[in-house]
């Protein structure tokens, strides 16, 4: 069975966590997580200035390993990753993520609704489209138990190929321009 691809991942906020059970106990921060129950309610900053779902560009598949220069349209794997049975979770961008010759996945948006780091989903922790390397914790593809899903984790921007900046879904529905100078959260 084909799975569908697709260019919209969906808001996991500004932390790299993706589990409320990660090892360190930071809040995780958007609107879809592991297991999320998300009410308008608990939306603080308000429906109308909080995104759900961007855009990304889908991989076109490349090399299995990054040159620690290149741009690429896949995400790179924390720094001992396998992703098969080393799946440290992401604590540090500049340590974990910008070295030559880490395992990179040209997989960026070949599952719809996959609910995975770089796959189907994104944060706020850089502006869209950054020129940095996209990056990802964990292990997705694991035997599925608590101890590898609390530490899922990521550090992949909103991206497009539309100039200047991104299209954003926000949780009240409407969708607006996100330039790719906007602040974020660090």
């Amino acid at each position: 069975m084909d799975s569908a691809v697709h260019n919209y991942p969906l808001n996991t906020g500004t932390t790299f966590p993706l589990s409320p059970r990660n090892p360190g106990r930071v809040p995780v921060t958007g609107v879809f997580f592991e297991n999320s129950k998300v009410r308008f309610a608990d939306i603080i900053d308000g429906s109308s200035k909080t995104v759900c779902i961007s855009e990304t560009i889908k991989s076109e598949g490349g090399p299995n390993t990054w040159d620690g220069v290149s741009p690429t349209n896949g995400f790179v794997l924390t720094a001992g990753n396998d992703n098969s049975s080393n799946g440290p979770e992401l604590t540090n961008y500049q340590g974990q993520c910008l070295q030559p010759g880490i395992r990179l996945n040209q997989t960026r948006g070949s599952r719809w609704l996959y609910a995975a780091p770089g796959h189907s989903m994104y944060n706020h922790i850089r502006a869209p489209n950054d020129s940095g390397v996209d990056c990802r914790g964990g292990l997705p593809h694991s035997i599925r138990s608590n101890h590898w899903w609390d530490r899922l984790s990521l550090n992949v921007a909103a991206r497009s190929r539309h100039p200047g900046g991104v299209h954003a879904l926000f949780c009240d529905g409407h969708v607006e321009f996100v330039g790719d100078s906007i602040g974020v959260h660090i």
